[in-house]
Order: structure tokens, then C-alpha cells, then sequence
């Protein structure tokens, strides 16, 4: 799953190339490890906050522990500079939900 991750939106977001998504891919990795409890000494968590705003975390706090919550409306709502394959990438719990 980590590698999944860590591969996701890899140099690409929306319509621009060759870009490193190396610090936001790590921001919702640790993020979500986070919500379960599990946190790393050697990650800075001020990261989370400078590369995630606040609505971005809301839904990935919802594709993660409540996805049966997830609306269409709460999808298109986020990240919307992104292509539709890299939201779905990007939330793996979102791959073959029943959107409302």
C-alpha cells in the first residue's frame, strides 16, 4: 500500500508536468497514518498543515474513516485543479465507491 502511495500523482498535477509531489504525497500519508494513531519521530507535522488546507483534510478524513459518508458533491468540492484519475489515485478508498 505505502509504495501505492508513494507512486500516486508521481511528477504530475493537473495539466502540469515534471512536478515533485514528493512533500504533498508524504503530507497525506502521514496524515491518514495519523488519524490511526501512528505517528513517526522523524517527520515534521507542520508539514501536514502547509500542504494540506483544511478541506482537502476534511475529506481525506472522511474518504479514510467514514467513505460511506463521501458524497459527489464533497468529491468535486476538493482538489479541483486535479484530474479526475489523480483525485481517484490519490484517495484509494474512493476506488469503486457509490458516490450519492
Amino acid at each position: 500500500m505505502y509504495l501505492t502511495v508513494l507512486n500516486i500523482l508521481f511528477y504530475r498535477l493537473g495539466d502540469k508536468m515534471n512536478v515533485d509531489t514528493s512533500m504533498f504525497r508524504r503530507a497525506v500519508w502521514n496524515y491518514i497514518h495519523c488519524m490511526y494513531g501512528i505517528r513517526h519521530d522523524d517527520y515534521n507535522y507542520a508539514e501536514v498543515n502547509s500542504m494540506l488546507e483544511r478541506s482537502l483534510k476534511a475529506y481525506i478524513k472522511t474518504v479514510t474513516c467514514y467513505p460511506e459518508r463521501l458524497t459527489k458533491k464533497d468529491y468535486d468540492s476538493v482538489m479541483k485543479e486535479f484530474k479526475h484519475s489523480e483525485k481517484v489515485k490519490q484517495a484509494p478508498g474512493l476506488k469503486g465507491l457509490n458516490l450519492k
